[in-house]
């Protein structure tokens, strides 16, 4: 099923009630859509991983668990990255927050640890409020389509 064309070209949106079912849901989405990437079969896990820990996330601390809330995913896959934005309806956090957190409890922190595990897979995470009071965490990971490499490679010989 894997796609690999230059024109590669995907932006889904949903919407969904606050659930302990959301990673879940979302997970079996996005092993569905990974495989529209280049991306080794290990890097699609940890990516898959990476985007579980933050709808976790979502869920637990963003709307608290509350199921009158909203998740909103975000899934934008062009020809040289994946970048998927999670909106919940909580308050956020701040990266000083976070680490403070971290570096107290390590790796038994009950918050913290899931933005840190996202921040060693993604290439690039971002969170923001936004403009309609959401708040969001962004995650994008790049690739390169095959024959771009081969290209690269010739280009590296002559």
């Amino acid at each position: 099923m894997q796609r690999t064309d230059s024109n590669l070209n995907e932006h889904i949106k949903m919407e969904m009630l606050n659930s302990i079912r959301s990673p879940q849901i979302v997970d079996e989405l996005m092993k569905a859509l990974v495989e529209l990437t280049p991306m080794l079969d290990k890097e699609k896990y940890r990516f898959r991983v990476a985007i579980s820990e933050i709808v976790t996330n979502s869920y637990l601390h963003g709307n608290q668990q509350n199921p009158e809330r909203t998740i909103w995913i975000s899934i934008l896959i062009l020809t040289n990255r994946i970048e998927i934005v999670v909106e919940d309806e909580g308050d956020g956090f701040t990266e000083s927050a976070i680490s403070r957190k971290y570096e107290s409890d390590g790796i038994y922190a009950s918050g913290g640890r899931g933005i840190k595990i996202a921040q060693k897979i993604a290439d690039k995470i971002e969170w923001y409020h936004t403009d309609r009071g959401t708040f969001a965490v962004s995650v994008c990971k790049y690739y390169k389509l095959p024959n771009e490499e081969a290209v690269e490679s010739v280009k590296v010989k002559v």
